[in-house]
């Protein structure tokens, strides 16, 4: 497990691994964080600019806990999945579903490919250090075409809106498994 640190989203993740290790009846753990927020900064407040913040040093501290959790979740015989983190949106759901229009096939457009692509290109060139054994789910693959990240397919969001999960992120996230 990564050492003990003070920070309290760390203190929980540990507190969870140690949890989860210890059930024997736990078999898979699906991991997932915003883990481009931790290692650049939030977004939301600077789009359509893509957050730069952090050193390489504090960035590199990031990934290996991230890359830690996975470690020990997988030691202690867990299957793990890593569930890639949802391309970011422009703004919240809430303003995209009432201020946007969707298209002919049921799409709300969230951002574009290429902005999320280099949002998330430290995540991209580091998946090499993710454990043996770790199922990976990009859900990039599902979400976005050669243009664009969605915000919606067939009309249904597929992200939480007003706190609730949508039917149509779920099977999408479901889905992702047979596309990682």
């Amino acid at each position: 497990m990564p050492k003990r640190e003070t920070n309290a989203c760390v203190r929980w993740t540990q507190d969870a691994i140690g949890y989860l290790t210890s059930i024997r009846s736990i078999r898979t753990v699906i991991v997932s964080y915003r883990i481009n927020a931790h290692l650049a900064g939030d977004h939301a407040k600077l789009y359509p600019h893509i957050p730069q913040g952090g050193s390489e040093e504090a960035k590199t501290r990031v990934w290996s806990f991230y890359i830690g959790t996975l470690k020990a979740l997988r030691d202690a015989g867990k299957q793990v999945v890593l569930v890639l983190q949802a391309p970011e949106l422009p703004r919240p759901m809430e303003q995209l579903i009432y201020n946007e229009e969707m298209d002919e096939k049921g799409r709300l457009a969230g951002v574009p490919r290429s902005w999320w692509a280099a949002r998330n290109r430290y995540v991209e060139t580091h998946l090499t250090g993710v454990p043996a054994g770790v199922i990976v789910m990009d859900l990039a693959r599902l979400m976005c075409d050669e243009r664009t990240c969605y915000a919606a397919r067939k009309g249904q969001s597929l992200y939480l809106f007003r706190r609730r999960s949508h039917v149509g992120g779920w099977r999408a996230a479901r889905g992702a498994q047979n596309h990682a």
